[in-house]
This record gives C-alpha cells, structure tokens and sequence, in this order.
C-alpha cells in the first residue's frame, strides 16, 4: 500500500500540490506556538517570571478551529478533482477502505513535508513574534527568554498535522464516496443526513444560548465575551449552511434579473455545476470577513470603552486573536484556487463545442466573478447586520451609542473586490483560450 501510494503521488503530484500553501502556513502556526510553549515551560521551572504561555495558545486554539473548516472543504474539492481516477479505481476491484487509505496517505504525505519546511520557517518567526509583542506588553508581562530550537516541538507539529490529514483524508474520502453510491435505498440515505441534521441543532443551540446571555443580566464586558464566542460559532453555521443557503441564493436572483444574456445564463450555471468550488470559496471568505468585521464592530463600539490607547490594543489583540485564523483562511483560498485553474483547463472541450471566443469568455469569468463576490457580500452583510443589532442591543441597555458602522460593510466590500480580481484573472490565466487559441 505505501508503494502503491508513492507512485500515486507521482503520478499526480502538481494537483497536490496545490495543498502546499495550506500546510505550510498550518506548519509555522503549529510550530510557531508548540515551540514557544515547550521552550518556555523549560525555562519558567528554573526561573520565576511571569508565565508568557497565552500569546502562544491563542494562534494554536483560534488556528485550530479555522484549520477544522477549511481542511475539510478543500479535501473534499482535491477528491472531486480525482474522481474518475478513484471510479477507475473502485472498477478495478479496490473497495472504499482502500481508496480512503490511498487518499489519506498522500495527503498525509504532502502535509508532512509541507509542515517540515513550516516548521523550519516557524522558528526564527517563533523569536520575531515573541520580541514583537514584549515592544508592546512591556518585560514584565512578557519577559526576556532565549527562546531556540526543540525537537519535541517539531517532531509534534509535523506529527499534528500529518495525522490530521491522513485521517481528514480518510474520513472525507469514505463520505464521499459512501454518498455517491447509487446503491443505497432511501433508508440509508436517511440516516446519513442525521449527524448533520445533530451537528446543525448542536450549533443552533449553542448560538440561541449566547444570544440569550446577551439578554441576561450582566456586565457589558461579559457581555461583549459572549459575542466574541458568538463570531466563532458563527463559522460553524456557515459551514453547515454551505453550499445550499449560496445556491438558493444564486437561483433567486438570477431568475429575477439575469434571464436575457447568455453570459450570465452560462455563469450561473458552471457555479451551480461545481457545488463543492462554491462551498470551498464561500466557506473561507466569510469565514474571514465574518472574523474581521465582528472584530472590527466590537473593537469600535465596546472595547474601546474599556481601553487607554483603543487603536493600539485593537491591532494587538486582532495579532493575537485573529492572526492565524486569517493567514489559514487565505492560504485556503491560494489552495483551493490553484485546484480551480486545474479544474478550469479541463473544461476546454465543453467550450469548444459552444463556440466561445476569448471575448464571449472573458465576458462569462467576468459574470462568474461578479455573482461569487455578489452571494458572498450579501450574506456576509446579513450576518454582520445581526451582529451589529446584538451590539447596539447591549450599548442601548448601557447608555451607549454606536460609534463606528464601517465595520457592516467595509470588509466585506475590499475582500469582494479583490476577490473580484483574483477569481477572475486566474481563470483567465488558466484557460487554454488564453494560451494561443484563435478569438
């Protein structure tokens, strides 16, 4: 089996490559935050100063959570990119164990080496992080400790995320292709939907219950803790609301005012044809717009109420906080986009056939850009203006007013733009039209 998925590697290793940017940062966050906690541990058993652990707990933990999401989806757009070799597969003999064990191995493959060369990196950013935050806590909170290199640290974090994709892999692969046998009866396909019908009231309940903290008795500080809770919560509901709240979505407005042109017509439908591409992109943007604007809105109306220097201990705390989660977010969408321009060169027949010219097609990548940034604003939008009542609900309750609004629709609006760019230049650049076909 290890042979058999060496040589399936290198059959296919520029596809999996791809993984490579999601890894690698995953790598320097892990390693970044396991070396600084084992290190200092040696060190504060020998020495009584104030213990600096937290600012590396926070990246792992916030990273952590990030990472669960947009693993997942990305597993599952790299499978679907393999699908007909995996349906060959499965023709040939192999059942689903096997072609999970194949997957999971070269996904664990690709991530211990792209968490080698992370950790590698993470360590003199482990000392630059550190000296970067004492500027601003002080030596007293964060004081000198030579931190250095430790074999413990290294070998846990490439052995942390190796056994996360090998077993993400594993776990992806059998789902899939368990849902895409067409000899289940409706009764198993029944009780497949369950874990996500208790995944959604596990989520649903949690939410409901933050919310109504909100609404109970207490100070505005606890209160503002329950919202911040409530902007990770969050990233669970649009996962699970991921791709089909997008696609009802996609399928109202267009019927209402993209029915005449060809473009649109044709856009429309190559989104709705490649669910999982619309999940995985969807997934990671919102996620990121949710986590800044949220941020963003509390940092502006609440905590900076309860701060001396509010615009310096917002850029700290978002660092701290949010730092990881956003670079794992954008090494995704860097991950996930290197899959679409694969995904892309594989569509050149079906053009063909159309007759499409170079202009007909940057017309169409143009729509197709226009309708990702257009489902992605407006449902950011709806979940930032939920979180902006709950905000002005606790400074009514406190005599407060609101101080800035930007954060509803300022993030969201240069994320969509340069989202705009990049989606569309990149399907530009990898379509064969644009590599010497006549217009």
């Amino acid at each position: 089996m290890l042979q058999l998925i060496f040589y399936q590697f290198q059959f296919s290793k520029k596809q999996w490559s791809s993984m490579i940017p999601l890894f690698l940062v995953s790598g320097i966050i892990v390693g970044l935050s396991l070396n600084g906690i084992f290190t200092i541990r040696e060190i504060l058993h020998a020495s009584q100063v104030n213990d600096p652990i937290p600012i590396f707990v926070f990246p792992i933990v916030f990273g952590g959570i990030t990472l669960f999401f947009t693993i997942s989806t990305a597993i599952q757009l790299l499978i679907d990119t393999f699908k007909k070799d995996y349906e060959l597969w499965d023709l040939l003999g192999a059942n689903r164990t096997q072609i999970s064990l194949l997957v999971g191995g070269q996904l664990a493959l690709i991530a211990s080496l792209a968490s080698l060369l992370g950790y590698i990196i993470s360590i003199p950013s482990t000392h630059h992080y550190y000296y970067f935050l004492q500027q601003f806590f002080g030596k007293d909170w964060i004081p000198d400790i030579p931190l250095h290199f430790n074999l413990l640290a290294g070998a846990s974090s490439i052995a942390i995320l190796t056994s996360l994709a090998f077993l993400s892999g594993l776990f992806h692969t059998r789902k899939i292709l368990k849902a895409q046998d067409k000899k289940q009866n409706k009764v198993t396909r029944f009780f497949r939907v369950i874990p996500k019908i208790t995944i959604g009231l596990i989520c649903l309940s949690l939410e409901a219950y933050l919310i109504n903290q909100i609404f109970q008795p207490n100070t505005m500080i606890n209160k503002s803790l329950f919202l911040f809770y409530l902007l990770f919560t969050n990233l669970f509901l649009i996962n699970l609301l991921s791709p089909y709240l997008q696609v009802f979505l996609i399928r109202a407005y267009s019927a209402m005012f993209f029915r005449k042109h060809y473009a649109p017509i044709i856009a429309r439908w190559t989104i709705l044809h490649r669910t999982l591409y619309l999940k995985s992109l969807n997934t990671s943007i919102l996620s990121a717009i949710t986590l800044i604007a949220g941020f963003q809105l509390l940092s502006q109306n609440i905590f900076y109420l309860f701060q001396e220097n509010a615009d310096l201990e917002l850029k700290i705390s978002f660092f701290i906080y949010l730092g990881a989660p956003l670079l794992i977010i954008l090494s995704n969408i860097i991950s996930i986009t290197l899959l679409s321009i694969e995904k892309e060169k594989e569509n050149k027949s079906q053009l063909d056939t159309l007759g499409v010219s170079l202009y007909h097609l940057c017309i169409i990548k143009l729509w197709e850009a226009f309708i990702h940034c257009l489902t992605i604003f407006f449902v950011a939008f709806c979940i930032n203006s939920l979180f902006l009542l709950l905000i002005r609900s606790i400074l009514i309750e406190n005599h407060q007013n609101l101080a800035n609004r930007s954060g509803l629709f300022l993030p969201g609006l240069m994320i969509c733009c340069i989202l705009f760019l990049m989606l569309f230049l990149t399907n530009i650049s990898g379509n064969p039209f644009t590599k010497g076909n006549d217009a």
